[in-house]
């Protein structure tokens, strides 16, 4: 098991752009920052195929049975066969997490409730 928990972020960003692949194999989860956050430095991305990671990464990503080590692999090689174009998908897909997005989301959603205008 490898956590980086508590790594300053340019730390992180490193560890992060020394990877050609990331691997999230994971049963159950609640967001799966790690996987936008690998999305957002370009790394092409293989995830679990559970209904929050179909979430997170909007066909942006490999999906693969976190179970089977196989289909994992598979995933993984996958990936290797197009990089690029996996990591081009990812980055863009990645900025639907950007804060000012969320911040506006956020806004005319609370804007809708009160039937106003924002302030």
């Amino acid at each position: 098991s490898i956590a980086f928990s508590g790594v300053p972020g340019p730390v992180l960003n490193a560890l992060y752009s020394a990877c050609d692949v990331f691997l999230f194999p994971s049963l159950e989860e609640g967001l799966g920052l790690p996987v936008a956050e690998a999305m957002t430095c370009g790394l092409p991305v293989v995830a679990s195929d559970i209904e929050v990671m179909r979430e997170v990464t909007g066909g942006a990503a490999i999906l693969a049975n976190p179970t089977s080590a196989e289909r994992l692999a598979s995933g993984v090689m996958q990936a290797l066969a197009d990089p690029a174009g996996l990591s081009r998908k990812g980055y863009d897909h990645s900025k639907v997490f950007e804060f000012t997005r969320f911040k506006t989301a956020l806004r005319n959603y609370l804007q809708e409730i009160r039937g106003g205008t924002a302030r």
